[in-house]
């Protein structure tokens, strides 16, 4: 009997290793879900945000709220491009991993002008606007050099 199970070790570790190879690209492509999810939840706070300062909804009491929640997942975008999220289905370029600097610096001013919007947060819709163009200005600033284009 112990000599069958030895004949199986060999097998059951090359099953491991196949299974294994799955398990990575699932773990890395959870890392990418994540993140887009993270940056969806900037992109709708904003737009809800946008939509209030520009007077096309009645919600001006929301707009604190939203202009509160970007700062923090802002810093959350700091941390949620790891090297093995790189590849998968993903919009982020590998100019993000190959231009560390560049990105670092294009998301510190993003996550300036997140800090700096939630500053005036309990501010009239009119007195976001200024805020809320320069934290506009940094997305697109990252989304040209970072993200695939549509």
């Amino acid at each position: 009997m112990a000599t069958s199970v030895l004949r199986m070790l060999p097998a059951a570790a090359i099953a491991v290793a196949l299974m294994s190879v799955p398990l990575a690209a699932r773990a890395d492509q959870a890392l990418i879900d994540y993140r887009k999810a993270v940056m969806e939840s900037i992109g709708g706070h904003t737009s809800a945000l946008v939509a209030i300062v520009k007077g096309n909804v009645p919600y001006k009491e929301d707009a604190a709220v939203h202009a509160r929640a970007i700062e923090p997942l802002a810093k959350m975008a700091g941390h949620v491009f790891p090297a093995n999220s790189k590849t998968g289905k993903t919009e982020a370029l590998p100019a993000i991993w190959e231009q560390p600097e560049k990105f670092e610096k294009t998301l510190a001013a993003f996550q300036a002008a997140a800090a700096d919007l939630a500053k005036v947060a309990d501010g009239q819709p009119a007195d976001l606007a200024p805020p809320v163009s320069a934290l506009a200005k940094s997305c697109k600033a990252c989304h040209d050099d970072f993200r695939k284009k549509d």
